[in-house]
């Protein structure tokens, strides 16, 4: 499957915004699922903001971009920026993009703006609006630690070394048929039916790892794809990982300026 818009991704770990850091913890490892879950929202709080970079391979390609994640309650905003140069914005129902740089005026915009609107029919606003909105809702870190609780089974734990610093690895696999509108729910519906009428009832897990600080926060996550393939081979398998860099960074996800912005589908 696709990078979702560079997208998809299992993200659970936020700070505190302005509210500083939650009590480090010294408990033992979980071994649940349920608790596990529970910990690490408790630790997220309320509002948060986070950077991150996000990178999938599937095959013999890697696709990475960097986000900058804001959120508060049903309120998400994102920034995602890839390496060819283009840029979206996406707060509330507004979306902006910026074409990649090395190529100006696809859209009749060179290196310009432009907004998008909900309610447009043509295929760009479409296809925009679904890329953004599925961002909003895979990197929305709350919404990834309830499916987790509600659909994850912990299948084991250690201490570990990374990057020099002690994190707790934990090993989890989550049920398919409980999770496939968030690993699924942006494609076509026609590829939907497809998949769900393949893999449904086939008892499908998806391997999930996670690697939390003493604070419950998550360093890195990886989903594993991959069984997908499986019962449907016309499904891409890949494996997405998610590595945080900066909890509690300030995070502006702002109109452009608006002689900077041209307007498609409004």
């Amino acid at each position: 499957m696709r990078l979702r818009g560079g997208t998809a991704a299992v993200c659970a770990a936020l700070t505190l915004a302005g509210c500083g850091a939650p009590a480090a913890s010294a408990a033992k490892p979980f071994t649940d699922a349920g608790s596990l879950a529970a910990a690490v929202r408790q630790s997220l709080g309320k509002t948060g903001t986070v950077r991150l970079v996000m990178s999938e391979e599937s095959g013999t390609k890697a696709t990475e971009v960097e986000v900058g994640l804001l959120y508060n309650g049903p309120h998400t905003a994102v920034d995602l920026r890839l390496s060819n140069g283009s840029e979206m914005r996406m707060a509330g129902e507004t979306l902006f993009f910026k074409p990649p740089s090395a190529q100006p005026d696809q859209l009749g915009s060179a290196r310009r703006w432009i907004r998008f609107f909900p309610l447009a029919a043509d295929i760009y606003s479409r296809a925009f609006w679904t890329l953004a909105k599925q961002t909003a809702e895979q990197t929305d870190p709350l919404r990834t630690v309830d499916q987790l609780g509600q659909a994850g089974e912990l299948t084991g734990s250690e201490q570990v070394q990374l990057d020099g610093r002690k994190l707790t690895h934990y090993r989890a696999r989550l049920d398919f048929d409980r999770v496939s509108n968030h690993l699924i729910g942006f494609i076509a519906d026609e590829s939907q039916y497809r998949i769900r009428s393949r893999l449904a009832g086939k008892g499908v897990r998806i391997p999930l790892d996670l690697w939390l600080d003493d604070y419950q926060r998550p360093v890195k996550v990886t989903l594993d794809e991959r069984p997908m393939t499986r019962f449907d081979p016309d499904v891409t398998g890949s494996v997405l990982t998610v590595q945080y860099r900066r909890w509690g960074t300030p995070v502006e996800v702002a109109a452009p300026a608006a002689e900077l912005v041209d307007n498609l589908g409004g």
